[in-house]
């Protein structure tokens, strides 16, 4: 911070030391452009009084910069191309032409896209900490149905989600599969085809089937 009066503002007559200052950080001068301290002579303390004073500053006309970060931008090319004079022989006229209609339109994007970077990005980080934990329920959502599915309740909190979960959900799983089955002709099937099934069918048929077993008679 710029300031004024004596630069030592203590002494005992044989040292002199600098034990009064003024400290600002970058809050402070969103909130105020400029900003002077000024220190007075001490009296009885040891310490010197400092007086903060806000004088009236115009802000100077901001100098035009051109910033990288506008070439990012998904329709800058776009843009250049719409002001591309045609080819003349007046070639520094044409480059003075050029330049005076494209300096509006980059102050134009940078006023409407990149402006308040602070608050997108303040608004960018609260929408990926809602996705970080919609993404975290929803696996603990798919976690929770394979547990129940595969009927891992063995488990302990250490062994969840990790690739022996996972292994053992995986086991579980193929373990309901059939590749081999014998059929009523005392002959063993093999593979995951149609015909495997028939004999299933034909199982299911005869187990659940309302034909007595044993006869009554």
């Amino acid at each position: 911070m710029p300031w004024t009066g004596a630069y030592y503002t203590w002494t005992n007559k044989t040292i002199w030391s600098k034990i009064d200052r003024v400290f600002i950080n970058d809050c402070w001068h969103d909130v105020f452009y400029y900003t002077i301290a000024k220190y007075l002579s001490s009296g009885l303390s040891d310490h010197a009084p400092v007086i903060i004073q806000f004088p009236d500053s115009p802000r100077p006309k901001p100098q035009f910069q051109f910033y990288e970060m506008w070439i990012k931008y998904r329709e800058f090319h776009k843009l250049i191309d719409s002001i591309i004079p045609d080819s003349s022989n007046h070639k520094m006229l044409q480059l003075n032409k050029f330049l005076s209609q494209l300096r509006p339109l980059l102050m134009h994007l940078n006023r409407h896209s990149y402006a308040d970077l602070k608050l997108q990005q303040v608004k960018a980080r609260a929408e990926l900490d809602t996705i970080q934990e919609h993404y975290i329920e929803i696996l603990l959502s798919s976690a929770d149905l394979i547990k129940q599915q595969c009927k891992i309740d063995w488990l302990t909190q250490g062994d969840e989600y990790t690739r022996f979960f996972f292994a053992k959900a995986k086991q579980r799983k193929l373990a309901t599969y059939i590749y081999t089955i014998k059929n009523t002709s005392n002959t063993w099937v093999e593979g995951f085809d149609q015909h495997i099934y028939r004999p299933q069918k034909a199982h299911r048929s005869e187990y659940y089937s309302t034909k007595p077993l044993l006869s009554v008679e």
